[in-house]
């Protein structure tokens, strides 16, 4: 697999959509069941309507178009199972009043959620049946553990204890260890004051809902599938001038159209202050085809760790028209405030991508080196409707690259994926990168989900992202 685009594919989710928990800012809840977003299934029918609480919400919607996505949200049951997929999606417009919005769904499945046609964002949840009104209970509770995790922002360590539960004002509770739960209502903290740490809060139906760091680049959670609401992406900044906002950088997905990379021949460094790349070898062609053109340069930064919450103090993505020059093969320019990785944007087609720091270029060979693995590994290891994994050597027998581990922390040969199960509810995934780094994804039980902070990193991404 060729790494195509990684940090501007991963970038937007895990720099921008924290961007107002990063401030220490906290998030308008969203609506759901209990605020009096109310769902009902008849007839082939959904109809979702906006009472108590949510009616505010449902006059600020009233003529617009949104977005309706339903899906199905049993208990916690295999990670790698093979579950039935009935996730819809439907437009449709609320009512001139402002009370309800209806459209054609056989199947809503368990919940749904409403977001801006034109836009990112969940606006509201609603709940069809009971799993899906606990899900919803539980998506809101870890938004708010979520807000807890990134308002920390940490860097080289965790800070103390007593200082994130000063800087809570009474949200944030001590945790006497990472197995310890908060009050209703409230977030624990716990940190050995190192690089360990642990979230946890609770649902309205007591469920213990938690994110924590073991250490070592590892975090273990069963909020994976908590809502982090997407910020707009005010925060893009225009030739440098702030405040300004660029509508086509939420399209940044569609310029992935095979860039031209250091494989091709592109060169990118930092040079007396500037950013100096050229283009070499087989790219020296894109840079023909863009010379005299006025682009747009993209760069980002990466996050500072691999701890909770690590976030960029900054712009998530600078954005700055310049213009390339007619010949010489060289774009040089003043250096932007964020540059471990930077690409080059014709209209909708991105050019270029490389990294002129040693910091993008390790984070790009991580984050790579994850993709492969999570791209390489079985997406199922058991049977749809299976309530526990076969052995190992079953699933190795039906599956090619893989091999047997003996012990969840077995070693892996490299190039093979190791696999490991209780032959119950517990399953392991494991691989050896080339440079002899072990990547891991494990399902623990109950929804508990063991990875490296990037794998869970990307899988987050691709959630956020729809994909």
């Amino acid at each position: 697999m060729r790494a195509r685009s990684v940090l501007f594919i991963i970038g937007l989710v895990l720099i921008a959509l924290p961007a107002s928990a990063a401030q220490g800012a906290t998030r308008p809840l969203v609506p759901g069941p209990a605020q009096g977003v109310q769902a009902t299934a008849a007839g082939g029918m959904l109809t979702i309507q906006f009472t108590g609480a949510a009616a505010a919400l449902g006059h600020k919607l009233a003529g617009k178009q949104v977005d309706i996505s339903c899906d199905v949200h049993p208990k916690p049951g295999l990670l790698f199972g093979d579950e039935k997929d009935v996730s819809t999606l439907r437009h449709g417009t609320v009512d001139a009043g402002g009370t309800f919005v209806r459209v054609k769904l056989a199947y809503p499945g368990d919940a749904c959620e409403l977001s801006p046609s034109d836009d990112f964002g969940t606006l509201a949840r609603a709940a069809v049946t009971p799993a899906g009104a606990v899900w919803a209970d539980e998506q809101a509770h870890a938004a708010k553990l979520s807000d807890a995790v990134f308002s920390v922002a940490p860097t080289a360590v965790y800070p103390p204890v007593a200082a994130v539960v000063a800087a809570g004002r009474g949200h944030v509770v001590a945790l006497d260890s990472p197995d310890g739960s908060p009050p209703p209502g409230q977030v624990g903290y716990w940190t050995d004051g190192g690089t360990r740490a642990a979230y946890v809060t609770l649902s309205d139906a007591g469920r213990r809902l938690f994110v924590q760091d073991l250490g070592a680049g590892m975090q273990r959670t069963n909020a994976l599938d908590a809502e982090v609401t997407p910020e707009p992406l005010e925060s893009l900044k225009i030739d440098g001038s702030p405040g300004q906002s660029d509508r086509d950088g939420r399209h940044v997905r569609e310029y992935h159209r095979k860039p031209v990379l250091a494989v091709d021949g592109v060169r990118a460094s930092i040079v007396g202050g500037r950013l100096v790349m050229r283009f070499t070898g087989r790219s020296a062609a894109a840079f023909r085809a863009i010379a005299g053109h006025r682009v747009r340069l993209l760069c980002s930064a990466v996050p500072p760790s691999d701890l909770l919450g690590s976030v960029i103090d900054g712009p998530a993505i600078s954005v700055r028209i310049v213009r390339v020059p007619r010949h010489g093969g060289v774009v040089a320019l003043r250096t932007p405030r964020a540059h471990d990785d930077c690409g080059i944007a014709d209209g909708r087609h991105l050019v270029t991508e490389a990294q002129p720091t040693a910091r993008g270029r390790r984070y790009l060979s991580e984050t790579t080196a994850a993709l492969r693995f999570l791209a390489s590994a079985p997406e199922t290891l058991a049977a749809r409707g299976a309530t526990s994994y076969p052995g190992a050597a079953t699933i190795v027998a039906q599956h090619d690259g893989l091999d047997v581990m003996s012990t969840p922390d077995a070693p892996v040969r490299r190039g093979t994926i190791g696999v490991w199960t209780d032959a119950a509810q517990q399953a392991v995934l494991a691989t050896t990168t080339p440079d002899g780094r072990r990547l891991v994804v494990a399902d623990e039980g109950d929804g508990v989900v063991r990875a490296n902070a990037t794998v869970i990193a990307i899988v987050a991404a691709f959630a956020a992202l729809g994909g």
